[in-house]
Parts: C-alpha cells; sequence; structure tokens
C-alpha cells in the first residue's frame, strides 16, 4: 500500500513528490497506518502554487510560501559582493542585484537612481583612452583589410610599378581617407573627458557590430 508525500530539502524547501510505503510492523505496533519517508523532511498535505519566484517551505509541519531572495547582491556603499541562498531573512535594504561597473580603488563609485555611478580616476581614464584607441586603430585597419585584402593590395601595389593605374589610386585614396578618420577619432579620445568617451566607445561598438 502506497501513499503520496511532498517531501523537502535539509530547509525543509519542497523539492518532489513521491510514494511512501506502509510500513507493517510499525503499523501494527502504533495501532495505525505508519508511512516510511524522510520525516521530519516530508508532509503528506499537498504544497501551496507557487509563481516562479516563490517556493513553499515546510513549517510546523505546515506549508508556507516564501519569495525567492537567492542570488548575488552588491551593496550598494561598497560594492561588495555577496551570494545569498534561500531560505534568507536577513536584511537585503542595501543591497542591489545591478551588477557594478569594473573599477580600482581610486575610482568613486555610488549607487544612484538604481543605477551604478563611476567616476574615473586619471589612471583609470587613461586606461580607458588606451582601450578606445586599441578599437579605433583595429576599427581602421579592418575596414582596410575588407575592401583590400593584403593580396590585393600588393597586386594593385605591383601593377602601379608599371603605370599608375585607376585601381591603385582608388585603393591609395581609401586608405588614406581610413587612416586620417582614424589619426582624427584618436585625438578627439585623448581629449575626452569620461562621459565623451563613453559615447565614443558606444560608436565604435555600434560601427563593428554594423
Amino acid at each position: 500500500m502506497h501513499k503520496q508525500i511532498y517531501i523537502t530539502d535539509d530547509n525543509f524547501i519542497y523539492i518532489d513528490k513521491r510514494n511512501a510505503d506502509l510500513d507493517p510492523i510499525a503499523s501494527k505496533r502504533q495501532g495505525k497506518p505508519v508511512y516510511t519517508g524522510p520525516f521530519p523532511y516530508a508532509s503528506f498535505d499537498k504544497p501551496p502554487v507557487c509563481q516562479k519566484d516563490e517556493y513553499a517551505m515546510l513549517i510546523d509541519e505546515k506549508w508556507q510560501v516564501k519569495k525567492r531572495v537567492a542570488g548575488v547582491y552588491y551593496h550598494t556603499q561598497t560594492a561588495k559582493e555577496i551570494e545569498i541562498t534561500d531560505p534568507y531573512t536577513g536584511d537585503l535594504s542595501a543591497y542591489t542585484k545591478v551588477p557594478p561597473p569594473v573599477f580600482t580603488e581610486d575610482d568613486e563609485i555610488v549607487f544612484k537612481n538604481n543605477k551604478w555611478v563611476l567616476v574615473m580616476s586619471e589612471e583609470s581614464l587613461s586606461l580607458y583612452q588606451n582601450k578606445l584607441i586599441n578599437a579605433a586603430n583595429l576599427q581602421c585597419h579592418s575596414a582596410i583589410v575588407e575592401k583590400y585584402p593584403p593580396h590585393k593590395q600588393f597586386n594593385l601595389l605591383s601593377a602601379s610599378m608599371n603605370g599608375e593605374s585607376q585601381d591603385f589610386r582608388a585603393m591609395h585614396e581609401f586608405i588614406t581617407a581610413q587612416r586620417a578618420s582614424c589619426k582624427a577619432l584618436k585625438a578627439r579620445i585623448q581629449s575626452a573627458n569620461q562621459a565623451e568617451l563613453e559615447n565614443l566607445e558606444t560608436t565604435l561598438i555600434k560601427v563593428e557590430a554594423d
């Protein structure tokens, strides 16, 4: 004879259901049906239906619906990371699930209006500029080799030695224009503040995606 039971983990959180077998010896001894099961981590009562952000927990042999809070959180003052597991009854009012940007100990970081605001130090700003300059160089190089791969550049250069060709002039003008554009972009990067650099990075990413 079987009876369905609903089992929990070690924290009394519902995880599954299964059939429990009747224990004839224990039943005879106690004078009532006794079923096998991982009690107290089980119940004969069906747990309530929960939403995705909820779970059923067995407390004092009764099911209660709890909100899920498990996950990674960041302190809004220090940006320190903690990982929470359910069940959790602590205070998370000073924490957010919004991950902070990468920052150094010399940077200033503030959590405001549900987002992180980063003010870079001079060193971080310089590193950021170098990163975007490298991206600009790569963008320029990619644009050139996409239109004129190395073998095509070599062939046009070889052909031009026997006399200037229209195709060679077109290639030369294209490469010169790309390099001039890259030089102007790098000059903007070197003189930009943090907000301007962030806008320039967005532009570089968009061009790469296109």
